[in-house]
């Protein structure tokens, strides 16, 4: 066995399925928006100025220095402390009308506002 070996990787994950996140903790890292119509974006935490989380409004504010980001969706806390711990590394929309299919206690995203600064 290898010393690279994760006992950890055949545990069920209580992350979401339409996000995924590094295995480890980094120095360089790029966090990916991926819209319903396939187009991404990516921008590196490097140039990541200030996020806000929103709970009542449920909707994430990240500002970079070439962008400003708006998430909305549902029970978005552990994507803001995964971005907060530049852990996360895609987010996926899930679509409105699929969004009815989600347990109440999931996290997803169903917005991804994307402006150009």
């Amino acid at each position: 066995m290898s010393l690279n070996y994760s006992f950890d990787k055949d545990r069920p994950s209580s992350k979401p399925k339409s996000m995924t996140y590094y295995d480890t903790d980094g120095h360089t890292r790029n966090i990916s928006f991926a819209q319903a119509d396939g187009t991404k974006l990516f921008l590196n935490y490097a140039y990541l100025i200030s996020g806000a989380f929103s709970p009542n409004e449920s909707t994430i504010t990240l500002t970079f220095t070439t962008h400003l980001i708006t998430l909305k969706g549902h029970n978005l806390s552990p994507v803001c402390d995964g971005i907060a711990a530049q852990a996360l590394q895609h987010i996926i929309i899930v679509e409105e009308r699929y969004a009815a299919t989600e347990e109440e206690t999931a996290t997803y995203v169903t917005h991804i506002g994307i402006e150009v600064l």
